[in-house]
């Protein structure tokens, strides 16, 4: 088993770290120089200095059309060269997110960005500010937060606690920074006896960006969160009702096909196999194999496997479909 221990984050910290506190400038290309020679390279952003951080560059060359990882492998010089080129090729109006560190984002001044304290903000309007963070990150790339109601909470935490087996229900909220598409939010639990995580997918939550103010798109983001807590008793319920769907003398045939129904690879199949299930196991120990093993160290907080083990367990949770006792194919709801 994988255990891991809790950051010590809460919600409200989360709000001053996600803060970056950045400037934003806007103006047309021609107002920018770039000093990327030098021994400590800066660019001016119509007269204000700017550290040229790498993943800054990389983003204004982007923001020009120049493949990043090209861009990355090229000299000083190089770079200054192909970047001014594009600029006065291109030339137009464009908006720059900065801070200490240089360069956060760039993007078109027409472009609607949401900032991700105001997501963090619209989830303290959901949890308490003492909700606790149970994995989080946040850069130009990419968002992603996963909170959990706070210990001795009076609701969304459920479970067994006849023996001290309980769960805590929240929600994982994030969104594609790089491709600015619209924040997106998911019921998550959290056993605390096992630290296991998992993502509840429920495909009725979504936010509709199209044509969408950025108030707008919060407000909508913080109606389909307020969806997502609604469920979580039901979620919690479900997930140990599991209990009771055994599955019989082939555990781990069980174990494949229901790996293999949540497109798990055939490597992390095998390493699923290799748990120990313990005595007349049942669904319940399938997903709860399934949300350990994301609990891997090797796997990396921020990896795709990661997170789609977390899913394959929690898809399990909303399944609850009746199986063949022979090869454990679902028979239907």
């Amino acid at each position: 088993m994988y255990l891991r221990d809790l950051p010590g984050t809460t919600l409200i910290d989360l709000a001053d770290q996600v803060d970056q506190k950045l400037t934003t400038w806007g103006g047309g290309a021609h107002e920018i120089t770039l000093h990327l020679e030098d021994d400590e390279p800066t660019l001016s952003l119509g007269g204000t200095d700017v550290v040229a951080a790498r993943s800054g560059m990389m983003a204004l060359a982007s923001f020009f059309e120049i493949p990043p990882k090209f861009f990355d492998r090229l000299e000083k010089d190089e770079k200054q060269w192909l970047l001014n080129s594009r600029m006065e090729y291109t030339g137009g109006d464009l908006t720059v997110r900065h801070g200490d560190n240089g360069i956060v984002e760039v993007f078109k001044p027409s472009t609607v960005r949401v900032d991700p304290v105001s997501l963090v903000e619209r989830a303290l309007r959901v949890f308490p500010a003492e909700a606790q963070i149970v994995d989080w990150w946040c850069d130009a790339t990419d968002l992603q937060v996963d909170v959990i109601v706070p210990e001795g909470f009076e609701q969304h935490i459920g479970g067994d606690p006849a023996v001290g087996d309980l769960t805590r229900g929240g929600v994982r909220f994030g969104q594609d920074r790089k491709n600015n598409t619209a924040p997106w939010v998911q019921p998550f639990l959290y056993r605390l006896v096992c630290t296991n995580g998992m993502e509840v997918p429920d495909l009725g939550l979504k936010v509709n960006a199209r044509n969408a103010s950025a108030e707008e798109i919060e407000a909508q983001f913080e109606s389909e969160m307020r969806r997502a807590v609604d469920k979580l008793e039901a979620d919690i319920h479900a997930f140990y009702d599991l209990r009771s769907q055994k599955v019989g003398d082939d555990p781990t045939g069980a174990m494949r096909r229901a790996a293999k129904e949540r497109n798990l690879p055939e490597r992390t199949v095998s390493r699923l196999l290799g748990t120990s299930l313990g005595n007349d196991p049942s669904m319940f120990d399938i997903a709860n194999a399934m949300t350990n093993l994301a609990n891997d160290p090797s796997f990396g907080v921020r990896t795709s496997s990661r997170r789609n083990l977390q899913t394959a367990g929690g898809g399990l949770v909303v399944d609850h479909a009746r199986r063949c006792n022979t090869c454990h194919s679902r028979l239907g709801a």
